[in-house]
């Protein structure tokens, strides 16, 4: 199981220190609990570090429930679309770092929980 202190070791954040993808990117680290199934976090450990500051967070990003092979409605698709956590899919932690201090606008979080969904994947691995 993998701590805050460990190194990624694939991928675009390839070397980067966990608590580090966390701080700026936890949603790059929910992806990779879902698509390798050797990607293991301890999430109690992260979820105890200071709160990320991420830019375009969607909690939800990961849950598609659209059947893109079925009809759907304009409703579900647009729920869908407001979900997607587009600073992911195109920048690495130093380009959202980069971004931060040029003055983008930053998530503000209270506190930062995974969703449950990613938890429950993560501890059945």
């Amino acid at each position: 199981m993998l701590k805050p202190h460990d190194f990624m070791s694939f991928g675009k954040n390839q070397g980067k220190v966990l608590a580090e993808i966390y701080k700026y990117q936890p949603s790059y680290l929910e992806w990779a609990i879902l698509n390798n199934k050797h990607f293991k976090i301890d999430i109690v450990a992260f979820e105890k570090l200071p709160t990320p500051t991420t830019i375009g967070y969607k909690k939800n990003h990961f849950i598609n429930d659209i059947n893109f092979k079925e009809e759907t409605n304009k409703k579900k698709l647009w729920d869908f679309i407001s979900n997607i956590d587009s600073t992911n899919h195109f920048y690495d932690v130093d380009e959202i770092k980069k971004m931060i201090s040029e003055g983008f606008e930053i998530d503000v979080f209270n506190e930062f929980k995974f969703p449950k969904h990613i938890v429950d994947y993560n501890n059945s691995k």
